[in-house]
C-alpha cells in the first residue's frame, strides 16, 4: 500500500468497517492501532499525524487566480485550520502567508478538507528552513500556553 501524506484533519469518505470482534485496524500510515472496543469507537474518528494547538493569527491564502483572507485557529507542524467563509476546494494547491505582530510564515500547502462558511484545513508542503524555525517557535509558544492553562 503506498504511503499517504498526513493531513491536519482526515475524515474518511466511508464509515470504517469492523468485522466481528476485530480489535486492531491497519491505519493509512501502516501502523496497527489497538482499539478498546469496536462499539466504543465513533464511526467517523479524526486521525491526525501531529498534535494541533490553539493559535490565532491572520492569514492570506492564494492560488494562481484568487487571494482570500483567513483566520488561523489551530496550528501543528504539518498544517493549520483556517476559518474563512469562502474556502478553497479540497485538494487545491495554495500559498499560505501567516502573520503575527512580530513574525511572518509562508509556504505552499494543499487543502486537506473544506467546508463552505466554516473554513478549511491545510497541509503544509515545501517549508523552507527560515519559515520552519518560525513555525517551531510558534508551536513552542502554543505548547507552553496550553500547559500553563492546565
Amino acid at each position: 500500500m503506498p504511503a499517504r501524506k498526513c493531513s491536519p484533519l482526515h475524515v474518511p469518505d466511508s464509515p470504517p468497517y469492523f468485522d466481528g470482534d476485530l480489535q486492531a485496524r491497519l491505519t493509512e500510515y501502516g501502523t496497527v492501532v489497538k482499539l478498546p472496543s469496536f462499539r466504543s469507537v465513533p464511526m467517523y474518528q479524526e486521525r491526525r499525524c501531529a498534535q494541533r494547538y490553539a493559535f490565532v493569527a491572520n492569514a492570506e491564502v492564494a492560488n494562481s487566480s484568487d487571494q482570500r483572507i483567513a483566520r488561523v485557529e489551530d496550528l501543528c507542524i504539518a498544517g493549520a485550520c483556517l476559518a474563512m467563509t469562502n474556502p478553497f476546494s479540497k485538494h487545491a494547491s495554495v500559498l499560505i502567508k501567516i502573520r503575527t505582530s512580530t513574525e511572518f510564515f509562508q509556504c505552499h500547502a494543499t487543502v486537506a478538507h473544506s467546508r463552505h462558511g466554516i473554513g478549511m484545513g491545510v497541509m503544509f508542503r515545501d517549508v523552507t528552513p527560515p519559515f520552519l524555525l518560525v513555525l517551531q517557535e510558534w508551536l513552542v509558544t502554543a505548547i507552553h500556553a496550553e500547559t500553563t492553562r492546565s
